[in-house]
C-alpha cells in the first residue's frame, strides 16, 4: 500500500460469516500505519440502540487524533456493560449461525422459484436482480423493506438486497412476492 493512502475497512457484518476469523483484517490493521478496521456490536449482537463500536489500527497518531477530536460522550454508560455481556454469551452466536444458515438456505431456494436472479451468500443478506421496476415499492407497501443497490459499485437499480430474518418474517416475504410476481 502507498504510504499516503489510508485504507478503511468496515467489518460491521463480518461476524455473520461462518468462519469470519479467516477473513478479518483486524490483525493486519493492528500492525499497519495506513489501515484502520472499524467494527461494532450493533449488527452482530443486535445492540443498535447502544452505539457501541471500535476500531483497530497500528497508527497511534490516527487513533490519538480520533480520541482527541471524537465526541466527549460517544458511548453511553450501559453500552460497555451490554458489550461485555454480549461477548460472554457464546451460545448467542452459535444459535445465530445455526438459524442464519438454515434460513439462508431456505430463503435462497424459495427466491429461486421467482423470476429473479438470486446470488448465493455466506452472510446475513441475499442479493437478487429483478426486471420488475415496482418490486421495492410494492414490498414497502406491505411493510417489507428492501435495499436498492445502485449505490454499490457496479450494481444498478435492478439489484436489491434483503436481510435474512426469522422464518415467519421470511415466509411473509415469500407470500408477498407471490402476490407481486406470480
Amino acid at each position: 500500500m502507498e504510504k499516503n493512502v489510508l485504507l478503511v475497512v468496515d467489518e460491521c457484518f463480518i461476524e455473520f460469516l461462518p468462519v469470519w476469523e479467516k477473513y478479518t483484517l483486524k490483525n493486519l490493521a493492528a500492525l499497519s500505519e495506513n489501515m484502520i478496521v472499524i467494527d461494532a456490536f450493533t449488527k452482530t449482537y443486535s445492540l443498535a440502540g447502544f452505539r457501541l463500536g471500535f476500531c483497530v489500527s497500528g497508527n497511534i497518531n490516527l487513533l490519538s487524533s480520533m480520541h482527541l477530536y471524537g465526541q466527549d460522550f460517544s458511548v453511553s454508560t450501559p453500552a460497555p456493560f451490554a458489550g461485555i455481556c454480549a461477548l460472554m454469551d457464546s451460545s448467542y452466536m452459535q444459535n445465530t449461525y445455526h438459524i442464519l444458515s438454515s434460513e439462508r438456505k431456505w430463503l435462497f431456494s424459495e427466491l429461486k422459484k421467482f423470476p429473479l436472479e438470486v446470488y448465493p451468500s455466506q452472510g446475513n443478506f441475499l442479493l437478487f436482480k429483478t426486471a420488475n421496476k415496482n418490486i421495492r415499492q410494492r414490498l414497502l407497501e406491505k411493510g417489507i423493506k428492501v435495499r436498492e443497490c445502485s449505490r454499490f459499485y457496479a450494481l444498478d437499480p435492478e439489484y436489491c438486497r434483503i436481510a435474512i430474518r426469522t422464518h415467519n418474517e421470511n415466509m411473509v416475504l415469500i407470500k408477498v412476492l407471490k402476490e407481486i410476481l406470480m
